[in-house]
């Protein structure tokens, strides 16, 4: 998701309305508060202490809508208020925003451990590297080929375009990804080869995943943080697929892409325990609890972990794993 100097992030909330609405993110931009929500009902009207505000659909789906609220506000004079959401048949919700909103200490931006490079022109670089390359702990542009020896173990890579021979030709291209890097996520942009009817994908190496899009512009990288559909707190390849029309993804080890606007949280009590129970089922070492405490605290432990720890993922699914990857 991109922070730039100008946008502030605070409080993240997660909320339940009655007629199903979520309230997602809450951002200070400029002078302006930017509500995120989504709702399995269209929404027809937002009003904010009695003022009515736009509403901005951002994305539509078969059983959701997200949309975007912008209210002009005065960070030092900000009071709070009613939030008031009305729906197509008429019925409605209040939430009540506290002034305690804007403390800017709510949140705590974490970047994605891992290296991001785009391989393509300078400007298409420039285009990725301003939306999410502070989610990196390095971010490069490529005018050339990967180069030859990285000492990084895991990757996100985006491809400005690829032209390939064939599927074949594909296929040794993944595979020379699989052998540079431990992990790796890949996305594609404008690939173009003839795609087979039948994709042989237990002849696709299984530290990859990836996606290949048509296009990738300003829009995308705006929708892309709230894909997380499986609430683990990254976007996925097969994510992206399906809400940005992929042409063909791989997601065998749900290798992320960047971390989603909404991460998940649970009571350090209930962490610990979950957590001691995959020690106990040997699935983790008795020394690794303490850094997959600290990882899920920064907002970097991979989807397998989270999707055990929020519940979706029982020890049973973890251990038919042929591998569990860390970043």
């Amino acid at each position: 998701m991109k922070y730039c100097p100008l946008i502030l992030s605070f409080l993240l909330l997660f909320i339940y309305f009655g007629f199903g609405v979520e309230l997602i993110s809450v951002k200070l931009i400029d002078e302006k508060l930017e509500f995120i929500l989504k709702s399995h009902e269209k929404l027809t009207m937002v009003t904010f202490n009695g003022e009515p505000y736009p509403l901005e659909l951002i994305e539509k789906r078969d059983d959701h809508f997200i949309y975007r609220v912008l209210i002009e506000v005065s960070r030092g004079d900000f009071t709070g208020g009613d939030l008031t959401f009305y729906t197509v048949n008429a019925s409605k919700e209040t939430l009540d925003i506290p002034s305690k909103i804007l403390r800017d200490d709510e949140f705590k931006k974490v970047p994605v451990p891992a290296v991001l490079y785009v391989i393509g022109s300078k400007e298409f670089g420039n285009l990725v590297i301003q939306n999410i390359g502070n989610q990196f702990k390095k971010a490069e542009i490529l005018d050339g080929w990967l180069p030859i020896f990285t000492l990084e173990k895991n990757a996100v890579l985006i491809f400005e375009n690829g032209v390939f021979e064939n599927f074949e030709a594909f296929k040794e291209f993944l595979k020379m990804i699989s052998k540079t890097f431990k992990v790796s996520f890949i996305l594609l942009v404008d690939a173009r080869f003839e795609v087979p009817p039948m994709v042989p994908y237990d002849e696709i190496p299984k530290n990859v995943s990836f996606v290949i899009l048509n296009t990738l512009n300003e829009d995308f990288f705006k929708k892309v943080p709230y894909v997380d559909h499986d609430k683990d707190g990254w976007i996925e390849a097969s994510e992206i697929a399906n809400v940005f029309n992929g042409k063909l993804f791989y997601d065998d080890q749900c290798v992320p892409f960047i971390r989603a606007a909404v991460y998940p949280k649970i009571s350090d009590e209930e962490l610990r325990m979950k957590l001691k129970n995959l020690a106990f089922e040997g699935i983790l070492n008795i020394g690794d609890i303490e850094k997959c405490i600290k990882d899920f605290k920064e907002g970097i432990s991979p989807p397998w972990l989270n999707e055990y720890l929020i519940g979706k993922l029982k020890l049973a699914n973890l251990k038919a794993f042929k591998r569990l990857y860390s970043w």
